[in-house]
């Protein structure tokens, strides 16, 4: 069956991020166990955590419905606790729309900003 509503599908790859920082902390430094969360309308794809790296390659790729070309893809990156006390830490975010990637010749990179505004690594 055909979704009358979908204008075709749209694969993303999650190809790497660079720049992500070192955070100290009170009993030394982390480096950051990076994963990033992908949302595309209601639906959600979460890459891998990649442990101790501040330029993870993930190479994980997944197929969206997309219902228009303006659609948002929000970008989520997140540095993961192994403590169960801690939540895990967001490392920055982006956006873009699939027009913006299939306009850029199918490849991207968008500059991450943490809550702050402030540029945190690039995905």
């Amino acid at each position: 069956a055909v979704d009358e509503h979908s204008v075709g599908t749209f694969q993303l790859t999650v190809v790497r991020a660079r720049g992500l920082k070192i955070r100290e902390e009170l009993f030394g430094f982390d480096v950051p166990d990076v994963y990033f969360e992908v949302r595309l309308g209601d639906e959600t794809f979460t890459t891998t955590v990649k442990h101790n790296n501040v330029t993870p390659e993930w190479n994980e790729t997944h197929d969206w419905k997309l219902s228009d070309h303006d659609q948002v893809i929000q970008i989520q990156g997140w540095d993961r606790n192994e403590s169960k006390e801690d939540s895990d830490v967001t490392i920055g975010k982006a956006h873009t729309t699939a027009d913006s990637i299939l306009l850029a010749g199918g490849h991207i990179e968008l500059e991450l900003l943490n809550d702050e505004g402030v540029g945190s690594g690039v995905f």
